[in-house]
């Protein structure tokens, strides 16, 4: 929310925002920094581009099966089909190495929401040219995730 503030700023009539949150999910928690990676590949690839009216983003939120599955939308140029099959080939197969090449940021989340809640969880995109481009991503709700162990004097 505060860091599409500071872009509606940046981008003034330019940026459209729209939330739809389940309510109770607001306060789900989530690892830190997973949504921003989404909504800059938003700024550069949707906003970025010579456009005469505005982005629509929408970020959504519902519980489904026991699950948080959290969707960011946009109304920018979408992906040429042969870009969102190798960014899916990409996200498909775990990081044997540092990251390069395509999506850095999304597969750096993909592969830390894989790593802190376990394989069935991530990133999926779905993008269709000149439509816009949709990021969902899924946690499993608060209730299903294990708490950390704690050390020290908490008891």
């Amino acid at each position: 929310n505060n860091y599409l503030y500071i872009q509606q700023f940046r981008f003034e009539e330019s940026l459209k925002t729209r939330f739809d949150v389940q309510s109770g999910l607001m306060d789900a928690p989530i690892i830190r920094f997973v949504l921003q990676p989404i909504l800059e590949n938003i700024m550069v690839h949707a906003l970025g581009k010579d456009r005469r009216s505005a982005v629509q983003i929408e970020v959504s939120a519902q519980r489904e099966d026991g699950h948080i599955r959290i969707s960011i939308s946009d109304d920018g140029p979408g992906m040429e089909p042969d870009k969102l099959k190798a960014l899916r080939a990409v996200l498909a197969r775990p990081a044997s190495k540092v990251f390069s090449g395509v999506s850095i940021g999304l597969r750096n989340v993909h592969e830390r929401i894989r790593l802190f809640y376990g394989p069935p969880y991530g990133l999926e995109i779905d993008s269709s040219l000149g439509k816009g481009t949709t990021v969902s991503l899924t946690i499993p709700y608060p209730a299903d995730v294990e708490q950390p162990l704690r050390t020290g004097g908490d008891k």
